[in-house]
């Protein structure tokens, strides 16, 4: 994980302080890139040539599966996981289907209540905080990447918002995320609650 180091004025990662003057104040749990974007450094003799770049985004979670494919063992037929296998991306090939949005959930502990759920595409970020009222966050990643300007209550966006939480949704539905079915959850769309 990456780590705010004064980044949003937060010291730490997804459970950071807000720091002021030198001193830590309260937690502030987030998702920014500063705290889960960090460096894939691969060598790979004979296959990866030196000074590859790799654009597609990849995942934790592809470590698994892509070990595997470079010890050319099967993936075992009883376990579930999520990841992809990013071989054929460091052989300088061009997968026919890579994942076009990553996501991730947090649920901080260390005094805080807020269940975090985000999906990340090359150009937005949604992230929810489902059960922390008046936190939701959306960026425009290509113009904002530094994540500075919460765009969550602009009106022209708004379709696309709600088409990432959709998307959210059901990959939430996908791995029987408890926060489908909690009854505080809040799921506005446009700043104002839902009606239970």
């Amino acid at each position: 994980h990456g780590y705010n180091i004064g980044h949003h004025h937060l010291h730490a990662k997804g459970n950071a302080w807000w720091i002021a003057g030198g001193q830590e104040g309260p937690r502030r749990s987030n998702m920014f890139d500063t705290s889960l974007r960090v460096p894939l450094l691969v060598r790979w003799p004979g296959v990866t040539k030196p000074g590859t770049r790799v654009d597609q985004m990849v995942s934790l979670i592809d470590t698994f599966p892509s070990v595997l494919a470079m010890l050319n063992v099967p993936l075992p037929k009883d376990v579930r996981q999520n990841g992809m296998d990013y071989t054929p991306l460091l052989r300088g090939q061009t997968p026919d289907h890579w994942r076009d949005a990553l996501y991730g959930q947090y649920d901080p502990h260390n005094g805080l209540i807020d269940f975090m759920r985000m999906v990340r595409t090359d150009r937005f970020k949604l992230v929810r905080h489902y059960l922390s009222n008046g936190m939701n966050e959306f960026y425009d990643l290509q113009n904002d990447p530094g994540e500075l300007h919460n765009l969550w209550g602009v009106e022209k966006l708004r379709p696309t918002r709600a088409a990432l939480q959709a998307q959210l949704e059901a990959w939430e539905k996908s791995i029987d995320d408890p926060i489908v079915n909690d009854p505080h959850r809040q799921v506005e769309y446009d700043g104002t609650p839902a009606e239970k």
